[in-house]
């Protein structure tokens, strides 16, 4: 029998052998299966949401005690991000979501998200508090809601996802403009010679981010082995082991031997060891 059934959408299936579409959702631990009297996706698509909010009222989810809230929906999105292994996400993309959740928060209807229908959403989506935002954020908010609503359909506290109408923003990528070795040399030497207290510092950490891949943020937690152990550079403030890198072999500080050191690692160029 499972394979006269195709799946459509969200809560949407086909009959093969009539072609006729049927609502099928997970109601009170129970599946149901509803013919919707139509072939076409469109408009099987708006008597599925309709047939839904029935089904909903009927099983007392619509304004009962203990209903699903906007922030409570929320929630789960970020218990969601939570549980994930450090390695799927690091400390400042958690950071992310949560402000991005902070805004959904203010944005989002306010009715409970079990009521929430296509064009409530659709209106907030193109409203002026989230046009402003960039396509990138934008684009990120609506992947956190979506996640979030996914896990309200996992335990039963909402029957379909409301944003499924709902396009991504076309992200305008600009084109990077890497300078060349002169330049970029040109670029660390003025730094160096500006004169003042961290100046050396500075040039060899830009010369440290260029070379070696680290973002800003990922930079400060690179641990360098000497004699066997692992040592934290700290390349702001000079503060860490005060020995050079066994592996440095030159009589320099340690901010520009990890420079070089990991700059060679990293792009195999010899001459930057000079």
């Amino acid at each position: 029998m499972a394979g006269e059934w195709e799946k459509v959408a969200e809560n949407l299936v086909r009959h093969k052998p009539s072609g006729g579409l049927y609502l099928r959702a997970k109601v009170g631990g129970k599946i149901i299966r509803k013919s919707l009297g139509t072939k076409a996706v469109k408009i099987g698509k708006m008597k599925r949401d309709d047939l839904l909010l029935q089904i909903r009222t009927a099983a007392g989810r619509g304004g009962g005690h203990g209903e699903l809230t906007r922030d409570g929906l929320l929630e789960l999105a970020l218990a969601y991000y939570r549980a994930l292994p450090t390695y799927q996400i690091k400390p400042a993309s958690m950071r992310y979501r949560e402000t991005l959740v902070e805004v959904l928060k203010r944005t989002l209807p306010e009715n409970p998200p079990a009521k929430w229908k296509p064009a409530d959403v659709l209106k907030w989506w193109g409203s002026p508090e989230i046009v402003r935002y960039d396509a990138n954020r934008r684009n990120n908010m609506l992947g956190t809601l979506r996640k979030a609503i996914s896990q309200a359909i996992e335990n039963g506290s909402m029957l379909f996802d409301p944003t499924v109408s709902l396009k991504r923003v076309p992200v305008r990528t600009k084109e990077v403009e890497i300078p060349s070795r002169k330049d970029f040399e040109r670029l660390v030497a003025s730094i160096e010679s500006q004169g003042k207290a961290n100046s050396k510092e500075a040039a060899n950490f830009v010369r440290f981010i260029a070379y070696c891949g680290c973002r800003p943020g990922e930079a400060s937690e690179v641990t360098l082995e000497r004699g066997g152990r692992h040592t934290h550079h700290d390349f702001g403030r000079g503060e860490g082991d005060q020995e050079p890198p066994r592996a440095a072999g030159a009589n320099c500080s340690r901010y520009e031997r990890a420079a070089r050191v990991h700059a060679l690692r990293k792009c195999g160029w010899e001459s930057i060891l000079h």
